[in-house]
């Protein structure tokens, strides 16, 4: 529980979440069953964990995945600050992405992002998802204000090219590119 405590602690990594900061291994264990695994059944979380030393530096979620759509969600995604800029991000989200449309055969991946989370809304666009639209004073951030919610998404029809450019982001950015 420590090692991902530890690796939310800075209050950039956790701006944008729906939900309050742990700061407590207590915390962090209601965080976990309340909100990523307890009353949503159809969210599935993750942990990203680092390679060479298999550290917990972030989490990620697959959710709202309809079978009859072939559709879902990624969100819920944090990565600890020492660990920006430097391809992991990129390399959860290719692993992630591959599992949706290879495994899991989706052929529409839904991503939202907090209305002034401009760091992340950069980052979708420059992999590839295509903004949808802005969902205006949608959600309630824990700070009681109000944030609007912009929709993002990626087809499998645009997943070659998207993947193609997170292996380059990749390699440019990890010291040993992820293995696919």
């Amino acid at each position: 529980m420590r090692p991902l405590l530890d690796s939310i602690t800075s209050d950039e990594v956790w701006a944008w979440k729906p939900a309050p900061q742990p700061c407590t291994a207590d915390e962090m264990r209601s965080l976990i069953h309340d909100v990523l695994i307890g009353p949503n059944a159809d969210r599935h979380p993750f942990l990203i964990r680092r390679r060479s030393d298999v550290r917990v530096i972030g989490s990620t979620s697959l959710y709202n995945i309809d079978p009859s759509h072939l559709s879902a969600e990624i969100g819920w995604t944090w990565l600890a600050r020492d660990c920006w800029g430097r391809g992991y991000n990129e390399d959860m989200k290719c692993a992630l992405l591959e599992y949706c449309y290879g495994q899991l055969k989706l052929h529409r991946i839904q991503w939202t992002a907090d209305g002034l989370n401009l760091r992340s809304q950069r980052q979708l666009e420059r992999i590839g998802f295509h903004k949808d639209g802005v969902l205006r004073s949608s959600r309630v951030r824990v700070d009681g204000t109000r944030a609007d919610a912009v929709v993002y998404s990626l087809l499998i029809e645009e997943w070659p090219e998207a993947a193609n450019r997170l292996q380059t982001l990749i390699e440019e950015r990890m010291p040993t590119p992820c293995s696919r």
